[in-house]
């Protein structure tokens, strides 16, 4: 008879491919569950904290997904569930090319109870009446309404100023910065403005509470109805980040060592979470005043997104842009996948959007032109699926 470890082997082999497709079936669930998570998110088009890029403007709506191509001005859709990008007009004869093209958005685009708002440059038969000014369409590209003419500054040209503004939209409302112009306003200070979408009223805020000499610096980032300024001052250099409040207007200089080249910040909770330059990726907590530095890093550039599961990251090791890679951590900063980014032409791919299900890419001509899936995260190899070009035009929405 055998011995009785023989027995024990024996069955420790039948249960150990038991075992191993329990792991399996377990892995293939976490990465299903990944996927799944994203493609239940709710993305909602109406809250800023989802047109993620500094330069150009997204948002994802249950049609699909809009994005103003800054380079030229117009606006592109890709139907759900889709990769391939049109021009958002189908008007007939249409040559795309003016701003009576359907698809021209100018310099900003936000979406609102069933509308696309944008910021276009207009030119009136009265010069006096051209500026920029807030235009409301419908999500297929027609009926453009002027919805307001925008604040502006008369430059020494007599041109209107502007359009070297930041723009924002945010739960109903276009946020924009104005200024400061030094060669016209010396000691001035950014103006910073809100503008209804559905009545065109505008309203100055934290007149009172801006420092002097402030500038922002292309980084305010909104919760609900707390704002956080990133503001340079003009004359010292120095760069500070300042919680603002939309309800009563006032400022309050938070401590956090905030230098160029660091990210906006985004805000879970009673935490505000970012990247530093020269120091790595931060968590400032509210309450305690305190900042610290969980995953400590030093890169020449870095685009980073937090959302509520994951942190995306676009680095690069020098200015030139060696060492580009991306980088997918979860929230407590584990690794989970990483790509070299490789040049296309004299082009590094540029991390631009987050969708519910899907990460864009562009080139150095404001046009998407590759995406990540998110369900591959969690492999051992992502990579960049490079999409078709746009089309001309193509009727939308039936």
């Amino acid at each position: 008879m055998p011995p009785a470890s023989f027995y024990m082997v024996k069955k420790m082999k039948k249960q150990i491919p038991i075992i191993l497709l329990a792991l399996f079936v377990i892995f293939i669930s976490g990465c299903k569950g990944i996927k799944q998570q994203h493609i239940n998110a709710k993305i909602d088009p109406e809250i800023f904290g989802y047109q993620n890029s500094y330069n150009d403007f997204f948002f994802e709506t249950g049609d699909g997904c809009y994005y103003l191509n800054t380079f030229n001005n117009k606006i592109y859709f890709s139907e759900r569930g889709q990769h391939t990008f049109y021009l958002l007009c189908a008007k007939p004869d249409c040559s795309h090319t003016g701003t009576d093209c359907n698809a021209y958005g100018g310099y900003a685009l936000g979406y609102f109870d069933g509308h696309i708002y944008t910021v276009c440059l207009l030119e009136k038969n009265n010069d006096a009446d051209s500026d920029f000014y807030l235009i409301e369409m419908n999500p297929d590209g027609t009926e453009h309404k002027e919805i307001a003419r925008l604040p502006s500054i008369t430059t020494q040209t007599g041109a209107s100023a502007a359009g070297m503004s930041e723009y924002y939209f945010h739960k109903g409302y276009l946020y924009m910065t104005l200024g400061p112009f030094t060669n016209l306003e010396p000691d001035a200070s950014v103006r910073f403005y809100r503008i209804d979408l559905k009545t065109g009223d505008i309203e100055r805020l934290f007149e009172d509470a801006i420092p002097e000499h402030a500038q922002s610096l292309n980084r305010t980032s909104f919760f609900d109805d707390t704002v956080y300024l990133i503001l340079r001052d003009y004359t010292s250099g120095k760069c500070g980040v300042w919680e603002a409040s939309v309800t009563d207007g006032t400022l309050r200089k938070l401590t956090i060592p905030w230098t160029v080249g660091s990210t906006r910040v985004t805000k879970f909770g009673d935490t505000l979470y970012y990247y530093l330059n020269g120091t790595g990726y931060c968590e400032y907590n509210l309450t305690a005043d305190e900042q610290r530095v969980p995953l400590p890093a030093d890169y020449a550039y870095t685009e980073t997104v937090y959302t509520e599961d994951f942190i995306f990251s676009q680095t690069a090791d020098d200015a030139d842009g060696g060492g580009t890679a991306f980088q997918v951590f979860s929230r407590d900063y584990r690794e989970l996948a990483a790509m070299p980014l490789t040049r296309v032409g004299l082009n590094t791919p540029l991390f631009c959007y987050t969708g519910t299900d899907t990460l864009w890419f562009s080139l150095n001509d404001g046009k998407l032109f590759a995406y990540l899936d998110l369900s591959e995260i969690g492999s051992d190899d992502i990579k960049l699926t490079v999409m078709d070009d746009p089309y001309d035009s193509r009727k939308i929405l039936s």
